[in-house]
């Protein structure tokens, strides 16, 4: 992990595969659809039946679901997961699904971390970074 990130807590998510089976290329981010804490994600990830690399917490405060090096299950498509750090961002649970300012300034470092990344979502709801600017 970066050393922009300090002090994140972890709890490992039984949903996972291990170990992925594409190298890392690709970011996806996607909003939790609720205001949580990084203690809620954590707790949420134990029992939701899905899972994700990081989750960013409504304060800012980070916490990791599963390794880099295992699949999450994030995005609804095994082959983006396979190939993606996926982060889940606490946001508001209603239309237009918005995110804080706590968790915008967070998620750079955690996005940015693979080196120069590109916007180029989104679709279904899943933003999607790539280094070379495709999903």
């Amino acid at each position: 992990m970066a050393n922009r990130i300090k002090n994140w807590i972890t709890k490992i998510s039984p949903f996972r595969n291990s170990p992925r089976n594409h190298v890392i290329d690709t970011i996806t981010i996607h909003c939790v659809v609720g205001q949580m804490s990084a203690e809620s994600l954590c707790s949420h990830f134990q029992t939701a039946n899905c899972s994700c690399n990081w989750a960013i917490g409504f304060d800012g405060r980070v916490a990791e679901i599963v390794k880099e090096g295992d699949r999450s299950w994030c995005s609804s498509s095994p082959a983006n997961d396979h190939r993606a750090v996926t982060i889940e961002c606490a946001s508001d649970a209603f239309y237009p699904y918005a995110i804080n300012a706590n968790v915008w300034k967070t998620l750079p470092a955690l996005a940015f971390r693979y080196g120069r990344a590109a916007l180029v979502g989104p679709r279904r709801g899943v933003f999607v970074l790539s280094e070379h600017g495709q999903i």
